[in-house]
């Protein structure tokens, strides 16, 4: 994309022409669109500091943001892989530069790999508070008590044990040695696991001492322990790129200084587990639907000379109407107000809703919407007001067409319902019949007629297993009314 195109999509972007955009960390970086609802990332994030940056980038306006991280331990080699190319690229600037530029070419290499494990450590810990480790990683202390429940890990009703795995880390760095250091850890976690997969036994690795010796751990316990085994530097990964495909491999190597440390008893390692004892879910939050917090009633035309009585709230159909106009009110402005003005200039979607919400009817209740002032009241407040009476009208208008149908409906359900009425019912039957001039034999031979075609279908019954099984009065629940 040349930079005419990214330039006009970031501009539609940002006028909200365009909702969802995926882009680069260097687009990312010059955001400055208040009203972002998600940053979601694709990729794994170099550092700690450049996610802090970019998730920061959502929920500027204080107005409730989800950030979200796809992320798998292969990102991990993919990542690592490509900071070393790009050191290699940069090697041969530097290469006649002296020894003292190729130290500091290592350092940036050594610092680049760290700066990615302490993230691959972030997204590993699926225990502590996210927001406790991001600002633990600044120096800044934080109670997860305040966090809220926000984050993923807070969310998760679980009970937590520490359990000592020094044993099984040493099994795993000394099964790495028996291996000769030449596997990756998938195959490692395989032999250690007890697998008798045609790989191991090609490498004849079932006949190895520590084959299965992991056998009693929890499903998912080997693999984080061998995780933190490489996260804190006792096992390196080397990774290399294939010949063949292209694709990008690691086998593991084990740091002798710090795995002595470990086999001499110098170091323990204890890491906290999920509890396999069921959790009861008390204190679990209840979550309302929006139905609720939105009472459905009538809006009459604001009375001059009376009292200001509290505005009743709107009903869902109908606020839902309204913000889809104020956008579209939004949108007609920002077209007139030309280049260099974005959609969060004139009004920000946490406004639209307040007002969708509240339905001022006059300029002095404008100015109780948060957002609005009076300079945006004496430019847009009788275009907002003729938007809001337009759209309660049509609305109103639509709810009467809707209670004359339902009223029509109700009608012909009764008259259906006196034609199938028993025989004790002939003196209503009569009325009916009076009331209506119509031939009670041509209603039943139409229902004849009609049964007989029912009956002829009955060996298919498929149509009517599919109606039956749709259940039309359950209500739907729209999963953004309760965020």
């Amino acid at each position: 994309m040349d930079a005419a195109q990214r330039s006009c999509v970031q501009r539609q972007w940002s006028k909200d022409e365009v909702n969802i955009i995926c882009a680069t960390v260097a687009f990312g970086m010059g955001i400055n669109k208040p009203d972002v609802r998600f940053v979601i990332h694709h990729s794994l994030p170099k550092s700690i500091e450049g996610y802090h940056q970019e998730c920061g980038r959502a929920g500027r306006d204080g107005q409730r943001a989800s950030c979200v991280l796809y992320y798998s331990y292969s990102d991990y080699i993919r990542v690592k892989h490509m900071i070393i190319q790009g050191q290699a690229e940069q090697s041969p600037w530097t290469a006649g530069c002296g020894r003292n530029n190729m130290k500091n070419s290592d350092g940036i290499l050594e610092k680049n790999t760290e700066n990615l494990l302490r993230m691959v450590s972030y997204s590993e810990n699926d225990v502590d508070c996210r927001r406790l480790l991001q600002l633990l990683h600044f120096g800044e202390k934080f109670d997860s008590g305040n966090c809220g429940n926000t984050c993923d890990n807070c969310s998760k009703i679980k009970t937590l044990v520490e359990k000592d795995v020094t044993e099984s880390a040493k099994q795993l760095v000394e099964l790495v040695k028996l291996t000769g250091q030449h596997f990756s850890s998938s195959h490692i976690l395989e032999v250690y696991r007890g697998s008798l997969s045609q790989f191991v036994k090609r490498h004849r690795h079932e006949s190895v001492s520590l084959h299965g010796a992991g056998k009693h751990l929890a499903k998912g316990e080997a693999s984080c322990i061998l995780r933190h085994l490489v996260i804190e530097d006792f096992l390196a990964e080397d990774v290399k790129k294939s010949d063949i495909y292209g694709s990008v491999s690691s086998v593991l190597k084990v740091n002798e200084s710090k795995a002595y440390n470990l086999r001499s008893g110098e170091q323990r390692i204890v890491l906290r587990f999920p509890s396999s004892v069921k959790v009861s879910k008390q204190g679990k939050t209840e979550v309302t639907s929006a139905k609720g917090s939105l009472m459905s009633g009538k809006l009459s035309p604001p009375q001059s000379g009376s009292p200001a009585q509290p505005q009743p709230e709107v009903d869902l159909n109908l606020s839902a109407k309204l913000f889809s106009a104020l956008r579209l009110l939004r949108t007609v402005l920002l077209k007139e107000a030309g280049d260099g003005v974005m959609a969060y200039h004139i009004f920000g979607n946490a406004t639209l809703q307040h007002l969708s919400k509240r339905v001022p009817r006059s300029k002095e209740e404008l100015l109780e919407i948060n957002g609005i002032g009076k300079a945006k009241v004496s430019k847009y407040g009788d275009r907002l007001l003729e938007t809001i009476e337009s759209t309660i009208r049509e609305h109103s208008k639509a709810d009467r067409n809707s209670s004359g149908s339902n009223e029509s409906s109700d009608s012909a359900k009764r008259r259906r319902d006196a034609s199938k009425a028993p025989n004790g019912n002939l003196e209503e039957d009569d009325e009916f019949t009076k009331s209506t001039g119509r031939s009670k034999k041509r209603t039943a031979t139409r229902q004849n007629k009609v049964s007989g075609a029912h009956n002829s279908m009955e060996p298919v019954s498929c149509n009517r297993f599919l109606d039956d099984d749709l259940d039309f009065n359950d209500s739907y629940h729209d999963p953004e009314a309760n965020a």
